[in-house]
């Protein structure tokens, strides 16, 4: 998987890309598996680390889609995608943490698509 270092997120992504985006604290990359289903990781804190040696990427700790219909599960090192232990029948995660993920992700999302400059008068 190659590596992009990114101020903001591109609308389309490519495959077998890793986009990082320091400034916005996020990794984001189409799923290994090749659904299309667009990879959203935050970085820093309790978050994902990101580590480039110049010419490879490493991310950790593992992407783990029990959420999504492929339910892949691997990680990135080196830039290779070594794959894991898929998981089991899917589990609803407790309400109160699935809102809490999508109201900070829709946060994210519409702060990359902010314009610049002042807002509406």
């Amino acid at each position: 998987m190659s590596h992009r270092s990114v101020g903001l997120i591109p609308e389309r992504l490519r495959g077998a890309t890793l986009y990082v985006s320091t400034e916005f604290g996020v990794a984001v990359h189409l799923c290994a598996c090749g659904c299309g289903t667009e990879i959203v990781t935050p970085i820093g804190g309790d978050g994902w680390s990101v580590t480039c040696d110049g010419k490879s990427v490493t991310l950790d700790p593992s992407i783990g889609n029990a959420g999504l219909a492929c339910r892949s599960h691997y990680r990135i090192t080196r830039g290779t995608v070594d794959w894991m232990a898929g998981f089991g029948p899917a589990r609803k995660p407790a309400r109160s943490t699935l809102r809490a993920f999508y109201e900070d992700l829709l946060f994210r999302i519409t702060s990359w698509f902010r314009p610049p400059g002042p807002g509406p008068s």
